[in-house]
């Protein structure tokens, strides 16, 4: 498929899902989201999606255009007041990487080379996000096809999570975990003048996200020489929530809303066609065998902690993503529960990981090597 081909389809694929989701039953009982990034994986692994650079600024674009939106609705003084389960349950599930981290870390010592270092490398990644486990595998001198070993395995073993959280890990996690405080469901999101899309206010809208990236992107460029991603994303959650506040722009929020979430299906597509099964071959079943031991240990912990210290599944479930994969991931997750405070929850938990990752990385990662 050629590019212009390509993008288009990106582009064109989740309006197919959003009406396949209104007309089947069967469809509607996964939703938009997971059938975006399951569509995304089956195109992407055929290589019906032949440019995966493409897909990937696809995905770069989008969700820093899609958080302002889906942000411009929210209530963050309501945040506020939910802030303490958050910070615990955040706090709760870096503590369970790290614990789990080390404790296969230990386990696979006589089964991969350098094990600390990937020990260290894997308590980054679920507690910060891709740029933390390269950055710590650069600075403990990882070997080239470690990196690519890891790279995969994380994709792979991060994306099958991914699809399980929003087809059914949310779902059961509600089966144990308290549900959300009905006192605290202000966030979502109901129409208050529309009840279908104003395109004035489409429009408009968007045109703020466009201006909040271009702002993030300017006040970047004046501090960093590149992309520095967990900065561009603490300013445009920022800008988003400031502009939240304004009166005009809680009228657009329906529009607004509907615009974000558009978005947001177009980076499962492309972030789904990324996704690539065939990256992995035996001679890193090992890598794949240890990152997958980590994440299930780490969630299954995490969630059991959760249950004992009475956090409600949506908190448990943001801040678990948020660590795991980063704030665009938040995203699509919070929109599956329909709750707009964990969305910001989700964002924030997120910023703090990308800070927190390094930290832990390197500290499990020497801990693992002082026992070994």
């Amino acid at each position: 498929m050629n590019i212009s081909l390509q993008i288009l389809s990106i582009i064109l694929l989740p309006y197919f899902f959003i009406w396949l989701d209104k007309k089947s039953p069967i469809v509607r009982f996964f939703g938009p989201v997971i059938l975006c990034y399951a569509g995304g994986a089956l195109l992407g692994n055929l290589n019906v999606f032949s440019h995966a650079s493409i897909s990937e600024q696809i995905s770069h674009i989008s969700v820093p255009l899609a958080i302002p939106l889906l942000l411009f609705a929210t209530d963050f003084k309501h945040w506020i007041k939910n802030a303490r389960s958050t910070v615990l349950s955040f706090i709760l599930v870096c503590f369970s990487v790290s614990l789990m981290s080390l404790v296969f870390g230990l386990y696979f010592n006589q089964k991969i080379p350098d094990h600390w270092k990937i020990a260290g490398m894997l308590s980054g990644v679920f507690t910060g996000g891709t740029p933390n486990m390269n950055a710590i595998g650069l600075a403990l001198n990882v070997q080239k096809e470690v990196f690519i070993y890891m790279n995969s395995a994380d994709m792979i073993v991060g994306g099958l999570y991914f699809f399980f959280v929003l087809s059914l890990g949310i779902k059961l996690a509600g089966l144990f975990l308290p549900a959300f405080s009905e006192n605290n469901k202000s966030l979502a999101i109901e129409p208050t003048q529309e009840s279908v899309l104003n395109l004035k206010h489409v429009l408009l809208t968007l045109f703020c996200a466009v201006l909040v990236f271009a702002t993030a992107l300017a006040i970047n460029h004046l501090i960093f020489e590149s992309i520095n991603l967990p900065f561009l994303l603490l300013v445009i959650t920022s800008l988003g929530v400031l502009l939240s506040f304004r009166p005009r722009i809680r009228l657009m929020s329906f529009s607004a809303y509907q615009v974000g979430q558009y978005l947001l299906y177009i980076f499962c597509i492309s972030i789904g066609s990324m996704a690539r099964v065939d990256q992995m071959n035996f001679s890193g079943i090992y890598y794949l065998y240890f990152t997958s031991a980590v994440l299930i240990a780490s969630v299954v912990m995490h969630l059991f902690l959760c249950w004992l210290f009475k956090i409600d599944r949506d908190t448990a479930m943001v801040t678990n993503i948020a660590a795991i994969f980063g704030p665009p991931f938040v995203v699509p997750v919070a929109t599956a529960m329909q709750n707009k405070d964990a969305l910001v929850a989700g964002l924030t938990s997120g910023l703090v990981g990308y800070a927190l990752g390094n930290y832990l990385g390197f500290s499990v990662a020497y801990i693992v090597k002082y026992f070994s």
